[in-house]
């Protein structure tokens, strides 16, 4: 279970109580949705399965672009973005 935060970063608003779902449970249909950690998931199962809370449909954006899936804003200025095992230069 994780608590799906009504508004990122928000906790004394609280939020819903939500099984994470198996790994089976999500169906392949691609819909990015930007978590609240910043990053872009594939759709709002496999951001659920990271036991995150989403912060708006579609792809987080980074300086006015669109982050690809398993990215995250690396420096907004530049309108850089990086997965996990890539190197930020900010």
């Amino acid at each position: 279970m994780f608590c799906d935060l009504l508004h990122c970063g928000v906790a004394d608003e609280g939020g819903i109580c939500r099984t994470i779902p198996g790994v089976i449970a999500c169906d392949d249909v691609l819909s990015p949705v930007c978590g609240c950690d910043g990053k872009t998931y594939a759709d709002d199962c496999s951001r659920m399965q990271a036991g995150m809370s989403k912060r708006h449909d579609g792809s987080c954006t980074c300086g006015g672009s669109n982050c690809n899936i398993g990215e995250s804003c690396c420096n907004d200025v530049l309108g850089i973005c990086a997965s996990a095992d890539q190197v930020c230069v900010q």
